[in-house]
């Protein structure tokens, strides 16, 4: 089976509108940060510190467990959040800047998690590094200046 791998940043609301329709250049930035060395990789790095934000744990945790708590194939195992069926499965893993998503098998269970982290009122961008994939989970509304 294929191993999926995403992260998931969230991206400052400013930010966020500006990129809007230019996700690309996003994508071009984290994917320069994985690439680099020494000096250039820390000066992207304050670049990615700027704008993202930190990830809300607790409030990930809740709605993680809120949603999943009585399907069977859901766990929590050390920091943890696992859907594993036999169709395929998907972890989430909780860090200070960012989510990493690793799944195989059926798409279903990594779209699952990305579902319920729609809920929350920030902007995550989700970046397949290796397949040279990315997007908001959750569409960004236009903002219209009158």
């Amino acid at each position: 089976m294929d191993l999926r791998n995403y992260y998931l940043y969230i991206i400052k609301d400013h930010v966020a509108h500006y990129f809007y329709l230019r996700e690309q250049m996003i994508f071009q930035l984290f994917k320069e940060f994985y690439e680099s060395r020494g000096k250039e990789k820390e000066m992207i790095r304050k670049q990615i510190w700027y704008i993202t934000e930190a990830i809300p744990t607790l409030q990930i945790h809740r709605e993680l467990v809120q949603h999943l708590q009585y399907r069977k194939d859901f766990f929590v195992k050390d920091g943890q959040y696992m859907i594993q069926n036999k169709r395929g499965s998907a972890q989430l893993f909780i860090q200070e800047r960012k989510l990493s998503i690793q799944a195989s098998g059926s798409l279903d269970s990594e779209m699952i998690l990305m579902d319920i982290l729609k809920n929350l009122d920030v902007y995550f961008i989700a970046i397949d590094l290796e397949n040279e994939r990315y997007g908001w989970i959750k569409p960004i509304k236009e903002r219209h200046y009158s």
